[in-house]
This record gives C-alpha cells, sequence and structure tokens, in this order.
C-alpha cells in the first residue's frame, strides 16, 4: 500500500487525492472556508510553519511526499531528505505569480503537476497536466440550480 503525504490543501485536492491510497493523510493550515480541517484524514497546523516543520520530521514515513502549491518548501524537504519522492503540484497562483522563483523551486521536485492546461507553459522542467477532482463530499451535481452546475453540499 502506497501512502501518500498531501502537504497544504488547495481546494481539498490533497483530501480527494489522498482518499485513492489508503493510509494517506493531509497536512494543512489556514482558515477552514471549505470545512477542511473536518476531514478526518486533515491534520490541521496552526501556521505554515509549522506545518513545514512536522512536513519535514514526518516525510520519510511516506511513499510519496505531495506538496500543493506551497513550492517553498521544497528546498527544505529535498535537503532534508534527499532520497524522497516528491512531487510539486501547482494549482495557479504561486506558479503565476512569480513563474522565475517557481521555475527555480520547481528542479528540487522529482515530478511537477499543474492543474491547468495555460500552466504548462510557466515552468521549463518536464511538467505534466493534471486537473483538480472535485471533492464530491463538498459539492454535488444539482439538476435543480441548472444542468452542470455544482452547489455546496
Amino acid at each position: 500500500m502506497m501512502r501518500v503525504l498531501h502537504v497544504w490543501n488547495a481546494g481539498r485536492v490533497g483530501s480527494v487525492l489522498a482518499r485513492c491510497f489508503p493510509g494517506s493523510i493531509v497536512y494543512c493550515c489556514g482558515p477552514d472556508y471549505f470545512r477542511i480541517m473536518q476531514d478526518p484524514i486533515v491534520r490541521p497546523f496552526g501556521s505554515p510553519e509549522g506545518m513545514a516543520e512536522a512536513t519535514i520530521r514526518d516525510a520519510e514515513k511516506f511513499d510519496i511526499v505531495h506538496v500543493h502549491a506551497i513550492d517553498w518548501l521544497l528546498p527544505k524537504l529535498r535537503k532534508a531528505h534527499p532520497r524522497a519522492r516528491i512531487v510539486m503540484h501547482h494549482h495557479g497562483q504561486n506558479l503565476r505569480d512569480n513563474p522565475k522563483a517557481a521555475r527555480e523551486l520547481a528542479k528540487w521536485a522529482d515530478l511537477v503537476l499543474v492543474s491547468t492546461p495555460d500552466l504548462l507553459a510557466y515552468l521549463d522542467v518536464p511538467v505534466f497536466y493534471l486537473p483538480n477532482p472535485i471533492d464530491e463530499t463538498l459539492f454535488t451535481p444539482s439538476t435543480w440550480r441548472g444542468r452542470g452546475t455544482l452547489w455546496p453540499v
């Protein structure tokens, strides 16, 4: 059984992907706009720094560390765990706001993913497009408000 540590939980993407691999968990911090912290596979932290420290401490317990959006963590993680399998998953803002820094930091990852096709052009390392999944525990298709529209549960 492959265990994945998802770090950050951009749009609950980490929670959805973690459910695909039993034994995987999500480290997250920040405001709980989408009931992220209520998910039983989420381990909440009070600050990004505390979450980063726990990630570095616990990374060796997992087969893969999947970092969402916070690319500044990559060098610290790689230096602490040179053999770790690290996935960097860009969800937009961090890459669009500072593409030069994102290109430099992407070199610390074993695999780089982007969530929208336009982000492919921002990086000069091999990168793959993986669309964000929808968390069906948070959103559900609604036929009574319009075909194809998603509404909060």
